[in-house]
């Protein structure tokens, strides 16, 4: 009985002993695989995405890629590839998608003259999109009552444009990128159009916006020289209808006139903005038997830093507790505040909405802030914010910043 034992015992170690020995050589095995892989490396050449390949071979052999039509020297044990992505895809016209498959395929140079083929290296890249930021309208879409829109945008210099598939190109690098495009429009509701940027090294970008022009049985026109954004807390507005309509103004506003309405239809007025920010002026035509116009025309009213800055309070320990326990009453009056401190966080970012930190971080003094500034703010800067207040956001100030500057 013992001997059985002692057999089944021998049996079982040298099984045990097999199986190591099995394991170990097959280990060593995908370790020799495994260095025989090449390594890819994301990487950056420039400022453009890259990627570095590293394929294994005997210091001094030289490996040639096809695709890039170009030998490189083994060296500490790999030849080093370097590849900026956009070389795949640079020549492409037709449609691309956000990501892309890559083979490159290398041969070992012999000294023979002969090519010897290497494992084909595969990896995906991904294809960034053209920048193209809609500056006007906001929202991609807008109510106008004018017969033209200042469409505005901002791509990236020397970008391919098109608009409804006309090419505008030509306006990219007029303005460092900064694009505005009169579009024509019809009485007839929704106007739209397609926008269609391409720069290089990034696949097509294509957003629509649309602008209605309200179909109207008692046509109102309005000024085409008139803006949608003031300095001043009035405007003229100037505009025309049929001969005989009635003109009422609902908005605040002063000085109507109406002498030449029975003649060609023509009358004017003095908006007046009773606050900071949005105002919306708003005035109707009217006709027996015809259904009335209504007219509500949206105007940006801030003004100019040098008054507006000089109205602001500190965004300090006093102040802050004041403007804490007072906070209707200075958003109903739009109080302004010079707020200096760190941008802290993104709440969103289309449009930027932010934390600012104005104290330490021993003693905080923290904010939300609505950026309507023309500066685009990065999360840990710091900056000189000139805002009005508009509420709370939880148990912290919100406000809209109108100016801003890198402090």
């Amino acid at each position: 009985m013992l001997r059985i034992i002692l057999v089944l015992i021998i049996i079982a170690v040298l099984a045990y002993g097999t199986y190591s020995l099995i394991k170990y050589r097959q280990a060593m095995l995908d370790s020799q695989n495994l260095e025989k892989q090449a390594r890819i490396i994301p990487s950056m050449l420039g400022d453009m995405a890259a990627h570095t390949i590293m394929i294994p071979g005997e210091e001094g052999e030289q490996i040639y890629i096809r695709e890039l039509h170009n030998t490189y020297l083994v060296t500490n044990g790999y030849a080093a590839v370097e590849v900026a992505d956009y070389t795949w895809y640079e020549s492409y016209e037709d449609y691309l998608e956000e990501t892309m498959q890559v083979t490159l395929t290398p041969f070992l140079k012999k000294t023979s003259g002969k090519q010897e083929p290497l494992e084909p290296v595969t990896y995906t890249i991904d294809i960034p999109l053209s920048p193209l930021d809609i500056l006007a309208p906001i929202q991609l879409r807008d109510t106008v009552y004018t017969s033209l829109y200042n469409v505005e945008l901002r791509v990236r210099e020397n970008s391919r444009l098109t608009i409804n598939g006309e090419d505008y190109s030509d306006l990219v690098n007029a303005n460092n990128g900064n694009v505005v495009f009169n579009a024509q429009l019809k009485p007839i509701g929704d106007n739209t159009f397609t926008i269609t940027v391409r720069s290089q090294y990034c696949r097509s970008n294509t957003k629509v916006i649309t602008i209605n022009r309200p179909e109207q049985e008692i046509p109102v026109d309005l000024a085409t020289d008139i803006s949608s954004v003031s300095t001043y807390d009035y405007m003229t507005i100037r505009a025309s209808t049929i001969p005989g309509a009635y003109i009422s103004v609902q908005s605040p506003h002063s000085d109507l006139n109406i002498t030449n309405i029975d003649r060609d239809g023509s009358f004017s007025f003095i908006a007046l903005f009773d606050k900071i920010g949005d105002n919306i002026i708003s005035f109707s035509a009217s006709k027996p038997g015809l259904e009335s116009t209504i007219i509500n025309y949206k105007v940006y009213y801030v003004p100019n830093i040098d008054i507006y800055s000089r109205k602001a309070w500190a965004m300090d320990d006093a102040h802050y507790a004041q403007l804490i326990s007072t906070i209707n009453q200075r958003a109903k009056n739009s109080q302004i505040y010079v707020c200096i401190g760190r941008i802290e966080e993104f709440i969103a970012h289309e449009p930027q909405i932010a934390i600012m930190n104005c104290g330490t971080e021993e003693k905080p003094i923290k904010i939300l802030l609505e950026n309507k500034t023309k500066k685009i703010w990065e999360a840990g800067k710091s900056y000189r914010v000139y805002a009005d207040v508009t509420g709370l956001y939880k148990d912290i100030p919100r406000l809209i910043a109108r100016y801003s500057y890198t402090d």
